[in-house]
């Protein structure tokens, strides 16, 4: 429970933080963001050098930099010819010091951050980032409460072996209900529907996490790094939102504003 207290308050600092930087201008909020992602991008590099993959992290973060700055001047539809610009680097460093399965992984890492990281910038109206933010950390807090309370039954012990199916259920539910609340008092309309949405964002947000604890088991490191308190890395806090992010986004753009 000592643990518990630590990542509260690491995550309310977290959520003020971003909270606060969203407030003041959505151009700070893109500034953070990126900080963000530049700091999840090289802990996940360091986890696959465990694994013995090795790719350009320089050229990685310049090719961030360069699609966040496309989507602060509204170019986000370039995003295509980003990705032949990064193909044709591939090529060209493939034949020296990276093989294609380091390469594999470059492409695999800049979707999985900076991709999904650049989805919070990506939408325009402030409420639907706070309901990616609440659905994210409510569904870690719950989880991580109940299942610390009631758990029993592994999840998927091989993968994380303190995830319990209690915690998994009653997080997604009360995540979905806390997140629900708050959509209606940010004026979200089709509360029903969302309340659906809200339940498959959850879901989602325990996936994100699986995937980062089976990352960290293939690495065989415990954590990303140790920059928070109770958490570990940067991407040990937001690899949930890489989850929850695409789902709010379609439904975002299915459901219209």
């Amino acid at each position: 429970m000592n643990n518990f207290i630590k990542r509260t308050i690491t995550g309310i600092l977290l959520l003020a933080a971003v909270i606060l930087s969203l407030k003041i201008s959505t151009h700070i909020h893109l500034v953070a963001v990126f900080i963000i992602a530049l700091l999840s991008s090289i802990e996940l590099s360091f986890a696959f050098k465990h694994m013995g993959v090795n790719y350009p992290l320089k050229l990685q973060i310049i090719l961030g930099l360069v699609y966040f700055i496309m989507i602060y001047f509204k170019k986000e539809y370039f995003l295509l010819l980003l990705f032949v610009f990064q193909l044709a680097i591939i090529i060209a460093v493939l034949g020296h010091k990276y093989d294609l399965k380091d390469m594999s992984f470059f492409i695999l890492s800049f979707i999985y951050v900076f991709i999904n990281f650049s989805i919070l910038i990506l939408i325009k109206e402030k409420k639907y980032i706070y309901l990616i933010y609440m659905s994210s950390w409510s569904t870690d807090t719950f989880a991580y409460l109940f299942g610390s309370l009631l758990g029993k039954r592994k999840l998927i012990e091989r993968i994380s072996p303190n995830k319990s199916v209690e915690g998994a259920i009653f997080g997604t539910i009360f995540s979905s209900l806390s997140t629900t609340i708050l959509a209606y008092f940010l004026g979200i309309n089709n509360l029903f529907i969302w309340f659906f949405v809200f339940l498959i964002s959850s879901i989602f947000a325990q996936l994100g996490d699986l995937v980062a604890s089976y990352i960290k088991r293939s690495a065989k490191i415990k954590d990303f790094s140790h920059i928070l308190l109770g958490h570990g890395g940067i991407l040990d806090r937001f690899d949930s939102i890489l989850f929850v992010a695409p789902i709010i986004f379609i439904f975002y753009k299915l459901l219209g504003r």
